[in-house]
């Protein structure tokens, strides 16, 4: 019996087929145009050996990665915020972040494990300054594991100081730069293109390891090649950059417009990834972060820290005004001091297997796309989720294609 969910068949746009075991990474031409019609030496000649795939615990002690959200408040109003509707000028208290990082890092919880700690938004973090110190100063004090801790910040760049590069530098953070790279692009859809460039190559004449992330819009979707040149030419110590798409539903007029805004990205990504490669550039973005290995869920969970106390496990879901905010908290500090964590309610959550669908079941993105992002999901209508898959299935084949030109020689 062929199973369902480890061998498909992919068309590109010429109508060729392919073969692609997915949990063997095998990929190969082929003329039939359906998995019932590959003759059995065919499938005999697939590798029995299969990845492993990573599954989701489900135990909040399995979480390595703390990511602190310091407040609600920020300096700039992006065109495509995801946390807009959540603002407001809450912002961390003290000892609720102090409770939570001396449990997160605490020997006894992470063993001989290493961690991590993300620093982010909410908000833009660097108006909470003093509370990123604390939380980078309490989290180095109470971790023993056997490397450093890694500490990153995610910031717009916009509010960085001689104080800051030199706290970044002294303990060695890596900083993540939101920034849509282009002059016209981040005036008309963030702000202040000269200061927070100034502030990046400041940044990374430090030494400081910088990477960026801009948010690819209808407005830049065919300038990501002129993105990457660009951030060569002007800061060519950033070697990492990270294309994001958008999934807004208020973004794209109906299914059409939206099918069209994922195959000009993924288009013009591929180009400007090799444009990158030419420069010494590493490319990324959250289509082909799902390619590393296979996966039984999208999203492991997260232990994210809210500026209200609660605990959630998606940085996109961190305030109460936030519709999905009780379906996404697990927990909270109440009255500063006092941690308490629902590891039935993070469990349901993380139970809920949107890979196990039908369509999914039967999708070639199966192990990769592992069903989309829970959140996301929780947004978006019918129509619009089989759009993204639509996009996945296309990345997947477009990716294949471009890193298996070894296995398509022949034709099977």
């Amino acid at each position: 019996m062929i199973s369902r969910d480890k061998y498909f068949i992919l068309q590109d746009a010429d109508g060729q087929h392919y073969l692609y075991a997915s949990l063997s990474d095998y990929f190969v031409k082929t003329d039939c145009d359906s998995v019932d019609k590959l003759p059995a030496e065919v499938m005999e000649a697939i590798p029995q050996q299969e990845r492993e795939v990573l599954w989701t615990n489900h135990m909040p002690d399995a979480l390595t990665n703390l990511m602190v959200l310091p407040n609600h408040k920020c300096n700039f109003h992006c065109s495509y915020c995801f946390s807009a509707k959540g603002r407001s000028n809450e912002e961390l208290a003290p000892e609720t972040l102090h409770t939570v990082v001396s449990y997160f890092f605490s020997p006894k919880r992470l063993g001989d494990r290493k961690a991590t700690l993300s620093i982010l938004g909410g908000g833009e973090p660097l108006i909470s300054w003093p509370l990123v110190k604390q939380a980078v100063l309490w989290a180095e004090a109470t971790y023993a594991g056997p490397r450093p801790l890694r500490i990153s910040i995610v910031t717009n760049c916009s509010l960085i100081d001689d104080e800051f590069i030199a706290f970044c530098k002294e303990h060695q953070i890596y900083v993540t730069a939101s920034f849509d790279i282009l002059e016209d692009l981040q005036n008309k859809q963030r702000a202040q293109y000269q200061r927070v460039l100034e502030n990046i190559i400041a940044l990374t004449r430090e030494g400081i390891p910088v990477d960026i992330t801009a948010v690819i819009t209808k407005d830049s979707i065919h300038r990501q090649r002129e993105m990457v040149e660009h951030v060569a030419a002007t800061v060519p110590r950033v070697s990492r950059l990270s294309f994001r798409y958008l999934l807004s539903d208020s973004y794209f007029r109906d299914s059409d417009d939206r099918d069209s805004y994922y195959k000009a990205f993924i288009d013009n990504y591929f180009s400007a990834r090799a444009r990158a490669q030419q420069l010494g550039i590493t490319l990324t973005c959250p289509y082909e972060n799902l390619m590393a290995f296979p996966v039984d869920r999208h999203c492991p969970g997260k232990f994210v820290l809210t500026p209200s106390g609660a605990i959630s496990t998606c940085f996109c879901v961190s305030s109460p005004k936030e519709a999905q905010f009780d379906k996404f908290t697990f927990g909270k500090v109440e009255n500063g001091t006092r941690l308490t964590l629902d590891e039935q309610k993070l469990d349901a959550i993380l139970s809920c297997d949107n890979s196990s669908r039908d369509e999914c079941r039967s999708c070639p993105a199966r192990w990769h796309c592992a069903g989309g992002c829970y959140s996301d999901n929780h947004f978006m209508t019918p129509d619009e989720r089989a759009s993204y898959c639509r996009s996945m299935v296309y990345f997947l084949t477009q990716y294949l294609i471009k890193t298996h030109k070894e296995c398509i020689g022949n034709t099977i």
